[in-house]
């Protein structure tokens, strides 16, 4: 993609849930702007997430928090139009396998595709912030699918050290997120997934 270190990103993400999540949040957003170029007119871009969303498309995500705590969080588009996406997010705290405490639910979160509200958000500074940018592809075997991945290879600086960020993404998958590792660890990664309506 050769937009690919400046734009990568085709719509705001305009947040309303608190606290919920944020972590996990904050990184699809990342992934899902970033293959998402093709909403800013970008015609080399082959997949844009936000675009080939529907209603009742839904994808679970965990991220680990610790050896024996998970925090897991179910995606799930409410509605979706060639203008915008709105969609809810559900999290819950998993220790060793089993629920801690309730399930939480964030208000409705909104992404415009177009108009003046769809202006680069932190996922595109972030981006931009990186040394470099890598393309690579790799089929994983995840949430019972061999998934033919593209991995976005992201180097930073952080106090003065290197820092190597890969972001898994497959057009097969809502939301386009299927993995993130920092250095040699997963830190988030997908579960399950399903589509909506036709």
């Amino acid at each position: 993609m050769g937009s690919e270190h400046h734009r990568v990103v085709g719509a705001k993400s305009q947040v309303r849930g608190g606290r919920v999540g944020r972590g996990i949040a904050v990184a699809a957003v990342l992934a899902g702007a970033m293959v998402g170029a093709a909403a800013r007119g970008d015609d080399a871009a082959e997949f844009d997430p936000w675009r080939s969303l529907r209603k009742g498309d839904w994808v679970t995500l965990q991220a680990r928090q610790s050896e024996t705590m998970v925090v897991e969080q179910t995606w799930r588009v409410l509605s979706a139009d060639d203008q915008k996406v709105v969609y809810q997010i559900e999290s819950v705290t998993l220790v060793e396998g089993k629920q801690f405490g309730k399930k939480t639910a964030s208000s409705r979160e909104t992404v415009l595709l177009r108009g003046e509200g769809a202006k680069p958000g932190p996922a595109e500074q972030a981006a931009a912030g990186a040394r470099s940018i890598k393309r690579l592809r790799k089929k994983l075997d995840i949430a019972k699918r061999l998934l033919d991945c593209e991995i976005l290879e992201l180097t930073t600086e952080v106090a003065g050290e290197k820092v190597i960020t890969r972001i898994f993404t497959c057009s097969e998958v809502p939301f386009g997120i299927v993995r993130i590792e920092n250095g040699d660890q997963v830190t988030q990664e997908l579960v399950a997934f399903g589509r909506g309506e036709e």
